[in-house]
């Protein structure tokens, strides 16, 4: 499956989500061109375990990892999945075919045509 999403929160994205990605815990799902869009963070607080996100830009990812410990390390948040990240360039993928049930883009496709 593949989304491309543009345009709309992540409230009614999660809507999208929820309808054709049912199965929170098996479902290994990539998010490319993140940014430093919470989506992957909300992704896990709502009971996904496998969310991974990417972008091509170090600092990025950097941000997004910290930014993860950050918000996982409350007491409340601690025994929740947590999204994992990686650099990694959308226009030449790394990942193995078939490594994922979903990949979503959320704006990358476009702002890569801009």
């Amino acid at each position: 499956m593949f989304c491309f999403v543009f345009g709309i929160g992540n409230g009614e994205l999660k809507e999208i989500v929820y309808k054709h990605i049912p199965d929170k815990v098996n479902s290994r799902i990539l998010i490319v061109g993140t940014g430093t869009s919470t989506f992957p963070l909300r992704m896990c607080e709502n009971g996904y375990h496998h969310v991974h996100g990417t972008d091509y830009v170090d600092a990025v990812i950097e941000k997004m990892s910290k930014q993860s410990k950050e918000i996982f390390q409350n007491e409340k948040k601690s025994n929740s999945p947590q999204p994992t990240w990686d650099v990694m360039d959308a226009t030449e993928m790394t990942c193995n075919d078939e490594s994922y049930h979903a990949i979503l883009d959320k704006g990358c496709l476009d702002a890569m045509l801009i």
